[in-house]
């Protein structure tokens, strides 16, 4: 085989430029094969290094899950106590008059007024609030009866010192000395036995606290379970109409009060 290069003819053996081609070749494909290798050995470093990254990630997981059950177990005593509040002495309490849901309420021992009001929906617009100490602790089951402000106005209870001392009255007959904690003149309390704040109108109730329905106002007569103020409107609406009750029994004839209700409260009424 002959080339011509610079004027000049130079004659070549075929057999050498087949080896020639065939040695660039086989270098060109050592080569590919050798970056190929060396390629595929970093994508697979690269890939254990990632899995042993996320395994260690995992593992600190793990370590800081176990870090902070051993952590609540350490503090076991916190839950211990809320459980000992949660399972606490409960007391259970009549909210009535000036509140959104009168009835009764389930509370701890211990709580407040506040939370007595809330519990029963909160207290209405006519509510005398800033007349009621509503931090004012409950110990033991109670009813709770939250005054108007015009009630608070037709009584005077703001400005007569003698009538907030019979408020402040326990059914001992005992006085709640000041700084222990009064109630305020805007809530009337009555526990179901002693040691508690008991507002009683003597005009209005016998020697032994019962209510005279034929005198007793809305605020007297909402005291007694299960008589919220509307029916004490009713009973109030009855007796102008009708004239006095002759016996407690009468009062059956006030439309919503039937059996069930009177003799819930027949042992708490006289008549005159």
């Amino acid at each position: 085989m002959e080339i011509k290069l610079f004027n000049r003819i130079y004659y070549i053996n075929k057999e050498i430029i087949a080896i020639t081609i065939s040695f660039f070749v086989i270098i060109s494909v050592t080569a590919g094969y050798l970056l190929l290798k060396e390629y595929r050995d970093t994508m697979v470093l690269e890939r254990q290094e990632d899995k042993s990254l996320t395994n260690n990630e995992g593992k600190a997981g793990q370590s800081t899950q176990d870090n902070n059950s051993s952590g609540t177990e350490s503090y076991g005593e916190e839950p211990e106590a809320d459980e000992k509040i949660e399972d606490g002495e409960k007391i259970h309490v009549y909210v009535t008059g000036c509140v959104n849901n009168p009835g009764i309420v389930t509370l701890k021992k211990g709580q407040i007024i506040n939370d007595a009001i809330i519990a029963a929906g909160g207290a209405t617009n006519d509510a005398d609030i800033e007349n009621i100490n509503l931090v004012y602790r409950l110990e033991g089951n109670a009813m709770l009866y939250i005054r108007s402000k015009a009630e608070i106005a037709n009584y005077g209870e703001q400005a007569d010192p003698e009538h907030k001392q019979e408020e402040k009255q326990t059914a001992q007959g005992k006085i709640i000395e000041p700084g222990q904690g009064e109630a305020g003149p805007g809530v009337k309390i009555i526990y179901d036995s002693g040691g508690a704040v008991v507002y009683e109108e003597k005009t209005n109730t016998d020697n032994k606290g019962k209510v005279n329905i034929n005198t007793a106002d809305i605020s007297q007569l909402t005291t007694l379970p299960g008589i919220g103020e509307a029916t004490a409107k009713d009973i109030i609406e009855y007796r102008e109409k009708n004239g006095k009750f002759k016996t407690i029994e009468d009062i059956m004839k006030v439309p919503r009060i039937k059996e069930g209700r009177f003799n819930n409260i027949k042992d708490l009424i006289v008549v005159d």
